[in-house]
């Protein structure tokens, strides 16, 4: 199991022994009291409880409150009361429960114009709605609940708004605002010297960057930050929770030693506090540090003390996982038959709690086995099985997983066909997942933009209010320096026969002070030079921020433009084979099953032009050079293309000089001269001729691709490189094309030191030329 899921379990299982003290104190000092001070008393007892977690002992005591305050028609009592009943509640997930006390706490409060209790109540069903999953509720209220916090300066109902509206963020995936409101509210926790509830805004804000936004540097700080408050109030539990996060980022960052340490130091926490669930949990995460590193046999002894602890508990899903884990060991280390008692005792508790995530699971790890030992039907069966539930639960990692073993399976099978069609499928899931962390990051990129410009803001804000500080003690220093002066002129005029010396010193006294003024001036300067650098910086900020929206604008125009045209062909093409395919003749059948053939081709080429020029669009995208011969690599490209020379009936001749090498990316020169034939293919008239040569002159390794096709408009060539939607042009045949295949070109060239050059004359045929520096072999 990887750690990172454990986290949202841990949340669910705080217990503070220190809570039996505060309850014990109370309940004496409630029985002693009467009148208002008892349900007073009362109520303190029942938001203690709730912060302990202890929701079912806390709706006791609020309702004793709420009962006492009934009989003494004390409101003040009444609404605390409600308000407490509607948190308890909420945690124990009785919402219609929580929704009516809200309610009622709300209606009293604004009925009395109680201020304070309204922005509480509102707070409160905020929570509940989010509970209820309806976040645009739940942020209605949170959001009025904060505004009446700040218009009363109630600083502990503005943090507790923003800690709860951060949350709802959370679960809507909005990742920069949810970080914004939990720093807020921290800041204000901090202030408020309620160091305990800071340490959980860092400790939320450090869980999310280290499981959504995959940044462990900032995930790592705010950890230890909460670590270090958690540590000086001796809150053990809450410690040994940080330490497992931050072990979890030392296993994302591939550092077993310092993994393994912080993993067994919260070990040792949550043993010391008897809590079995998570010490088995934290087993089964030490187990996973050493099967990754392929120390099958320590894994083992770890999964097995799991195994023990959760069979102990006869806690069902932490035993499959184990007894699938101890599956996986055997598997590696070549215990085939024990490997299979395993996986089937873990698939049938999987089964019998109806986890299908974790069956596909169980059941690849079974298809894998039956492949390992040659019997590939069998293994067949268990990866169909696997699929359905991977995708019956959206688990792409699988997915993606159990398509290469079909491939693999198929393929040792001899059965071509089948394994290329999985191969295809394989692929393009890998794809998906691949757009799925360049998600993840352009979205931290964002995040990370987002708030570096909210702190520089601050920052700006901050230099001016100094400055008019320092302008308003510089112009009180002047005048108090001109009354002292006239003063000292005055005393002096009365006793400068006997004060000569006093006079020096009053000299030498203006002297300093003038001195200070001046330190001053020169502070306010260097001041506003460091302002101006920050604006100078904060403009830079915009405008790339502007040039990547044009290009992200440009981006989803091409696809919303370009992608639905093929799929409209596809869709129409096979409706009217599905409705009228009974009716029609074998030719008609075959010429639209040719149709759909080129439509679908097209569009596999658009998707891969888009994909590739998404990633050239990365700062961190680079070229990865090695030696290759150019003439070997271009003929590889030409024998795609053989069916499409034949199609059209084009003569294709290709000459090549020996040993002509260049240092450059294959994939990336590959792609370039890919698009460049099938732009020569696209535009040459049926029974065209291309030729295609590859030779060295001057130092440089050099293709040409000419054609005597349509050829290109001189305005079009003016601007054939632009990124533009609809700016393909139809091929001879009606061939589509995406407008991307040009641009992706130049860029992919360009990365690998060469040059693109094109010549056209409109009805006389295109010519290429690609240049590259030539690479001298022994």
């Amino acid at each position: 199991m990887n750690a990172r899921f454990i986290l949202n379990i841990l949340l669910m299982l705080f217990s503070v022994a220190s809570a039996q003290s505060v309850s014990d104190s109370l309940v004496k000092a409630s029985e002693n009291q009467t009148g208002k001070t008892r349900v007073n008393t009362l109520n303190k007892l029942a938001l203690e409880l709730i912060n302990f977690d202890r929701y079912s002992e806390s709706l006791e005591y609020a309702n004793q409150a709420l009962e006492s305050a009934e009989t003494l028609n004390y409101d003040e009592g009444r609404v605390t009361a409600y308000n407490n009943l509607n948190a308890a509640y909420t945690y124990l997930n009785q919402l219609e429960s929580a929704l009516v006390n809200g309610e009622r706490a709300l209606s009293i409060s604004r009925r009395r114009g109680f201020r304070q209790a309204e922005s509480d109540a509102l707070r409160g069903l905020g929570i509940s709605y989010s509970y209820l999953g309806k976040t645009d509720q739940a942020t209605d209220f949170l959001n009025e609940s904060i505004h009446i916090a700040e218009e009363i300066g109630y600083k502990f109902g503005i943090a507790s708004g923003y800690t709860s509206l951060a949350i709802v963020y959370t679960n809507e995936g909005k990742t920069a605002e949810a970080l914004r409101t939990h720093k807020l509210g921290g800041k204000l926790f901090s202030e408020l010297s309620l160091t305990n509830k800071a340490a959980h805004s860092y400790l939320n804000i450090g869980s999310i960057y280290t499981n959504i936004l995959y940044d462990f540097e900032n995930g790592l700080d705010y950890t230890l930050r909460a670590l270090s408050i958690f540590e000086s109030r001796k809150d053990t539990f809450k410690t040994g929770y940080c330490l497992l996060l931050i072990g979890i980022i030392y296993d994302e960052l591939d550092n077993f030693d310092k993994s393994l340490e912080y993993f067994t130091k919260s070990q040792d926490i949550f043993e010391a506090h008897n809590n079995q669930v998570l010490v088995a949990i934290n087993l089964n995460n030490i187990g996973e540090l050493y099967k990754k590193r392929e120390k099958y046999k320590e894994a083992l002894g770890f999964y097995n003390r799991s195994l023990e602890i959760n069979s102990n508990l006869s806690r069902k899903v932490g035993i499959a996982v184990a007894l699938n884990n101890i599956g996986e060991c055997n598997f590696y280390l070549g215990k085939l038959r024990t490997a299979e008692e395993y996986y089937k005792r873990s698939l049938s508790i999987l089964e019998s709690l109806g986890d299908v995530a974790k069956q596909a699971i169980s059941k690849n790890n079974l298809g894998k086995l039956y492949a390992k030992r040659g019997q590939n039907t069998n293994a067949v069966l268990w990866f169909e099985a696997a699929l359905k539930d991977a995708e019956a639960s959206q688990f792409k990692e699988q997915i993606r997983d159990i398509y290469q073993n079909l491939a693999d399976t198929y393929k040792k099978s001899g059965k071509e066909f089948k394994a290329l069609e999985y191969y295809e499928l394989y692929s393009a899931e890998k794809d998906s997942l691949i757009a799925s962390t360049q998600n993840i990051e352009t979205t931290r990129l964002q995040i990370k933009f987002e708030t570096e410009r909210k702190e520089k803001e601050i920052e700006l804000l901050k230099k001016n209010q100094e400055i008019k500080e320092l302008e308003l003690k510089e112009r009180n220093m002047m005048i108090y320096y001109s009354i002292g002066l006239v003063l000292i002129l005055i005393i002096a005029g009365g006793i400068i026969y006997i004060r000569g010396e006093e006079r020096k010193k009053i000299s030498l006294s203006l002297e300093d002070r003038n001195k200070q003024i001046n330190e001053q001036k020169n502070e306010l300067q260097k001041i506003n030079t460091e302002l101006k650098t920050i604006n100078e910086k904060l403009t830079r900020s915009e405008i790339q921020l502007k040039n990547n929206n044009e290009i992200k604008d440009k981006f989803f125009s091409i696809i919303s433009h370009d992608l639905k045209s093929p799929f409209t062909s596809l869709l129409g093409m096979s409706d009217i084979l599905y409705e009228d395919i009974d009716e029609m003749s074998m030719e008609e059948i075959k010429k639209y099953a040719n149709e759909l053939n080129s439509v679908a081709i097209n569009l596999y080429y658009l998707l891969e032009n888009l994909l590739e020029w998404s990633l050239t669009q990365k700062e961190s995208f680079k070229a990865i050079k090695t030696d290759l011969d150019l003439g070997s690599t271009t003929q590889e490209c030409l024998k795609l293309f053989e069916r499409n020379f034949m199609k059209k009936e084009i003569d294709v001749k290709f000459k090549s000089g020996k040993n002509i090498w260049i240092h450059a990316d294959k994939n990336m020169i590959s792609s370039v001269i890919r698009n460049l034939v099938n732009n020569a293919i696209k535009f040459s008239n049926r029974g065209g001729k291309i030729d295609i040569a590859v030779s060295s002159e001057h130092g440089n390794a050099i293709v040409k691709i000419s054609d005597n096709g349509i050829g290109i408009e001189n305005k079009k060539l003016k601007n054939i490189y632009l990124i533009q939607p609809g700016s393909s042009t139809p091929g001879t045949e009606n061939e589509k094309g995406t407008g991307l295949g040009l641009p992706l070109s130049k860029d992919f060239v360009e990365l690998n030191d060469g040059k693109l050059e094109i010549s056209s004359e409109s009805g006389m045929g295109t010519h290429v030329k690609l240049l590259f520096p030539l690479r001298k072999k022994g």
